[in-house]
């Protein structure tokens, strides 16, 4: 569970929903937050109340960095 203030960069997968809607409305809670199918990407990230030009522009550089990268997944049984 999510708790107030924190954050996580996040990559949107539109194209997951349709297989993981279903699960992702009943057992994430952020789901019915309007929060995407998504891969996060690093967390623990800091909280929302540090998330300063600093951190944004590092986090920017980083993936700047690696505009294109292989995304691959495998079905490994029934969630």
């Amino acid at each position: 569970m999510t708790e107030a203030g924190e954050s996580a960069p996040i990559l949107p997968v539109p194209r997951a929903e349709a297989v993981v809607g279903p699960w992702r409305e009943r057992y994430d809670p952020s789901a019915r937050l309007g929060v995407p199918a998504r891969v996060t990407v690093p967390h623990p990230f800091p909280p929302a109340d540090r998330l300063d030009a600093a951190v944004l522009g590092g986090l920017g550089e980083l993936l700047a960095a690696r505009a294109d990268f292989p995304l691959s997944a495998h079905h490994e049984g029934a969630p």
